[in-house]
């Protein structure tokens, strides 16, 4: 017993070393998870997934120009860089068409298939999620809780899922959780570079998809907070206040337009594109693969989805009280408690009755307005998880409120719902009790919380190892295919 306990303290002596050391075991982990079955439509010409196939003919249609005839750029008619279209972000394809171009030039005797390298960028992506929720999370919680959520997000069926097709939707959520890291330094210490890489970070979300703007609400709020910890003596207007929140701003939308500059020069087919989009996910314009939604309750429904399908119950249960308790932590008045949840119930009523451009912009507001006001009533300021909450929040009562509900449209804040949820385990339990002989056995809080956290994971970590058996076999399609050709007369009708 003794040596148990030496080596555990000549080990915690190294606390960085052995977080590194499972990070990366970890990210192996993870990446068994993805890359070890990308082919899982082997026997299809072509991919049966919709938005997969889109992106990859849309990669096939453009090409680089020729140096002599690199003008043409500026004429969105003309160039061959131009996607003329919009309904995703265009650097996605962008990153593909590179990627194609540096694969071609590497010697090798085998065909790459296009598809198999698209998900090998959406794998990669995916991974740098869990390297950047972790890290987001160390800085906030302890190395420990860290790694538990790397954990999480590394067995989250959704990930493991959503790394096995290039769609848009894992680029988005690594940019938008990059952009979160450095968000939360910005409240912490405010430095230039924070900023700088933060308004990269959210110009490439932006560029990749259209529908996570709300994250500025994350930089404005991350800048406020960074406002109200400096001594009220020692603040400038001009270097405090307006210039490192200017940089941010104009970095992230440069950085915009060099990942998508036809948003600007094809500004017609853009904002046409952008105008149909918006008009699917709100079911003005009927298309049949949205008909699925008809008559299903905004919020509840993609609750349930998240739960049956994406994360699992216990995960999706715990990352909802997380984010309740941190959206109320602190605040010492419950006339503010009463604002708070007033605002947001105005909000929704707003999103559900109206969902026009006008209705968002005012339920972002109110939603962001009150969480600002309630910061001058918490009696401990949580400065990182206001950024977080100022991301995750006014996301999620939008994309919450389409009358369209994929659940893939939540992915750019369930890693951070995770963190909520793990950050309110922490909250209630001493940190004596994790990694130690210390536990007071007659606290029951103690005890259904360790439970909780275990159930939550056990089953969470079962539930990505079961979706593997999806991708150990054919495609069910291609089983079918294969049965009929071998069942059915040549020639056949099938009804």
């Amino acid at each position: 017993m003794i040596r148990i306990r030496e080596s555990y303290n000549q080990m915690s002596m190294y606390p960085n070393t052995i977080f590194w050391l499972s990070l990366i075991g970890l990210v192996i982990i993870a990446g068994s998870l993805r890359f070890g079955s990308l082919d899982w439509d082997n026997g299809f010409d072509y991919t049966p997934h919709p938005d997969e196939r889109a992106l990859i003919m849309k990669n096939d249609e453009i090409s680089f120009p020729e140096l002599s005839n690199i003008s043409s750029l500026l004429n969105p008619e003309e160039s061959t860089w131009n996607p003329n279209w919009f309904a995703y972000g265009s650097l996605p394809i962008y990153l593909l068409k590179i990627s194609e171009s540096l694969d071609s030039i590497i010697p090798n005797t085998i065909d790459h298939d296009i598809r198999i390298l698209a998900r090998t960028l959406s794998s990669l992506s995916d991974i740098g999620i869990i390297i950047g929720i972790t890290l987001l999370s160390k800085t906030i919680l302890n190395r420990k809780y860290a790694l538990l959520i790397g954990v999480l997000v590394s067995f989250s069926v959704i990930h493991i899922q959503l790394s096995h097709y290039f769609a848009v939707d894992t680029l988005a959520t690594f940019f938008c959780i990059w952009g979160i890291f450095f968000l939360c330094r910005v409240s912490s210490y405010g430095y230039k570079s924070d900023y700088i890489f933060s308004g990269i970070f959210i110009g490439l979300a932006i560029s990749s998809k259209i529908s996570v703007l709300p994250i500025y609400g994350a930089l404005f709020t991350a800048h406020f907070l960074y406002i109200l910890n400096q001594d009220i003596k020692q603040i400038n207007i001009k270097n405090i206040i307006l210039l490192p929140l200017s940089i941010s701003v104009l970095v992230s939308v440069f950085t915009f337009l060099i990942a998508q500059p036809y948003s600007i020069l094809d500004w017609n087919n853009f904002s046409s594109d952008i105008t149909e989009q918006s008009e699917m996910v709100r079911r003005i314009r009927d298309y049949p693969y949205t008909r699925q939604y008809i008559n299903t309750v905004p919020y509840i429904y993609q609750f349930i989805q998240l739960g049956k399908w994406g994360i699992g119950w216990p995960l999706t249960i715990l990352s909802a009280i997380g984010m309740f308790w941190f959206w109320n932590k602190g605040i010492s008045s419950k006339k503010i408690t009463i604002f708070l949840i007033l605002s947001n119930i105005i909000s929704i009523y707003l999103l559900i009755t109206y969902n026009n451009i006008v209705s968002i912009l005012l339920s972002m507001f109110l939603s962001l307005g009150s969480l600002w006001i309630s910061i001058l009533f918490r009696s401990k300021l949580q400065t990182k998880y206001l950024v977080i909450l100022s991301w995750v929040i006014p996301y999620l009562l939008i994309t919450g409120s389409f009358e369209v509900k994929f659940t893939r449209y939540l992915l750019p804040i369930i890693p951070l719902l995770i963190l909520l949820g793990i950050g309110f385990i922490s909250d209630n339990i001493p940190k004596k009790v994790i990694g130690s002989s210390y536990f007071n056995f007659k606290n029951y809080k103690h005890i259904s919380l360790i439970v909780l956290l275990s159930i939550t994971t056990a089953i969470t970590i079962s539930y990505g190892l079961a979706t593997q058996n999806i991708y150990s076999s054919p495609h069910t399609a291609v089983k079918a295919s294969e049965w009929l050709n071998q069942h059915a007369p040549q020639n056949s009708t099938i009804l």
